[in-house]
Order: structure tokens, then C-alpha cells, then sequence
């Protein structure tokens, strides 16, 4: 039924009708995604789009049934310590951690063994801003929205 539409259609659904977040104080935007709750962050550096969805996982043998949160976050901060590059900002923040170069931006995974966290990043052109997309969800159902954050991704424009 409707219920199982895939998160990665989902997305693409959304994007057909192009609802957008517009950051113009640090000059960004992406796609909103439908279905989420939308939150937006005190300082005005961004958003955090948060649903509660059912997922069933692997447990001792059975399948298990669960309810479980997405949440998708966007915002920008300020280059205070003066990083060059990307490159140069991920080894120095999240050094040790799989990363993984896209076009302009760096995906870096992140897991403590409950929680993976699978962050995004890009520069302003002048260097000024880095720009962080993340994905944060319960281990056991990383790889069912891994694809849909990356489309999701794709998303972002810098301005």
C-alpha cells in the first residue's frame, strides 16, 4: 500500500514539487521533505526536519518491529578556525572516520554503535562558510535512508 513507498521515492516526489528552504543570511537552500517536521534553528543558521516512521530490523533471529526518528538537519557556521579546504577541516574534525568525496562535498559516517550519523559538508566559495547537511538515525535502519540523504543532498545550493 501507500505505506511502503520508499524513502528515496518519497524524495523524489518531493523534489518534483520543489519545496525549498531558503537560508539567506548565510546564502543557502535545499528541498523540504514532506511529511517531516520542520524546526528552525534559534541562531536562523538552518533547519532540522524530524519524523517518527515504523521500521522492521533483524533481532536476535526475528523480525522486530519499530517505531523510529529521522531526523535531517541543515546549517551553516562560520569557518572560525580558517580551514583551506574541506579536505583540511574533515581531517582535523573527524579524523579517523570514513570519508568520502562528491563533486564539491565530503560525506563523513559517524557511528556509535546505536546512532549513525552520516554528516555532509561543503564550503562557501570564499571560505567563509561551511555548510552541513547530516542524517541521524538508529544504526539498525542506516542503510534504508542512506540513499534518499544523498539524493537529498543533491539539493543544496550555495549562492
Amino acid at each position: 500500500g501507500a505505506s511502503c513507498v520508499s524513502f528515496a521515492e518519497q524524495v523524489a516526489d518531493s523534489f518534483a514539487d520543489k519545496l525549498f528552504y531558503t537560508n539567506h543570511k548565510f546564502g543557502f537552500r535545499n528541498a523540504l521533505l514532506p511529511n517531516f517536521d520542520v524546526e528552525y534553528l534559534v541562531e536562523g543558521e538552518g533547519i532540522v526536519m524530524k519524523r517518527r516512521t515504523e521500521g522492521e530490523y533483524l533481532y536476535k533471529n526475528q523480525m522486530e518491529k519499530k517505531e523510529y526518528e529521522v531526523e535531517i538537519g541543515v546549517k551553516a557556521f562560520a569557518n572560525t578556525l580558517e580551514y583551506s579546504d574541506l579536505a583540511a577541516m574533515v581531517s582535523g574534525e573527524y579524523s579517523g572516520y570514513s570519508l568520502q568525496f562528491s563533486g564539491n562535498g565530503v560525506y563523513v559516517d559517524e557511528n556509535d554503535g546505536d546512532q549513525s550519523i552520516r554528516h555532509y559538508f561543503l564550503m562557501s566559495e570564499n571560505g567563509d562558510y561551511i555548510y552541513e547537511a547530516y542524517l541521524k538515525i538508529p544504526s539498525f535502519f542506516y542503510s534504508r535512508h542512506v540513499q534518499g540523504f544523498e539524493d537529498f543532498t543533491k539539493t543544496m545550493e550555495v549562492f
